[in-house]
C-alpha cells in the first residue's frame, strides 16, 4: 500500500521572500497573491516535495497538474533527475491533470473545444510517464449552471463520456492508469 499526499492548497511560505512574509503577516499580501507568488516555484521543487513526503513518512506524491504549473515547460533531464530520485528515496509519483481553464473543455460539447483539450491532457500524460508516475488522476471538466440541466446535460455527459475514453485508451498505449475524480462543479454527470 502507498501512502501519499499532494501540496495542492497549502499555505506555502517556503519561496516567499523575508519581505513578502512579513507582508503577508501584515496582512498587504493576501493568500491568493502569495499562492500567485510561490505556485510555478513550489511546484518545480518536486525533489523538496519528495523531501518532506520521507520526512512525514509516506511513500507517495501526487503532482498538482492545476495551473499554473511547470511541467510541461520541464527539460528532459530535469524530469529524469527526479524520475530517479524519487525511486533512490522510494516514493512512487502520480500525475493530477489539470482541471481549470482549458482543461474543463474535456466535457463541452464544442467539438473543437474538446479535442484541444484532451491533446493538452494527452502532453500532461506524456509528462506523466517521463516522471515514472503509475497513474493520472483527471477531473471530468465543468459545465456552466445555466447548461448542466436538459439536453445540454445529456450532450455534456456524452462528450466527458467520449473525453474519457479517449483519455484512457491514450493512458494504457503509455502503461498508466487513469482515475477520474468527480469533486468539481460539475457534479450531476450520470
Amino acid at each position: 500500500m502507498r501512502l501519499g499526499r499532494n501540496f495542492t492548497n497549502m499555505l506555502e511560505t517556503t519561496f516567499l521572500t523575508d519581505e513578502e512574509k512579513k507582508d503577508l503577516k501584515a496582512g498587504k499580501l493576501t493568500v491568493p497573491d502569495m499562492d500567485a507568488t510561490v505556485q510555478i516555484k513550489a511546484k518545480k521543487d518536486i525533489k523538496g516535495q519528495i523531501d518532506v513526503i520521507r520526512e512525514i513518512g509516506l511513500n507517495h506524491i501526487e503532482l498538482d497538474g492545476g495551473v499554473p504549473n511547470p511541467f510541461l515547460a520541464m527539460a528532459d533531464d530535469e524530469i529524469e533527475g527526479i524520475k530517479k530520485y524519487a525511486e533512490e528515496k522510494g516514493v512512487s509519483i502520480s500525475v493530477h491533470l489539470p482541471y481549470t481553464f482549458v482543461a474543463q473543455s474535456v466535457v463541452t460539447f464544442q467539438e473543437e473545444d474538446r479535442l484541444a483539450a484532451c491533446a493538452l491532457m494527452k502532453r500532461y500524460v506524456d509528462f506523466a510517464k517521463k516522471i515514472g508516475a503509475r497513474l493520472v488522476n483527471m477531473h471530468p471538466g465543468s459545465v456552466p449552471f445555466y447548461q448542466a440541466a436538459g439536453r445540454y446535460l445529456d450532450i455534456a455527459n456524452k462528450s466527458v463520456r467520449t473525453s474519457s475514453r479517449e483519455l484512457a485508451q491514450y493512458c494504457k498505449e503509455k502503461g498508466l492508469l487513469m482515475h477520474v475524480e468527480n469533486n468539481t462543479a460539475f457534479d450531476t454527470i450520470g
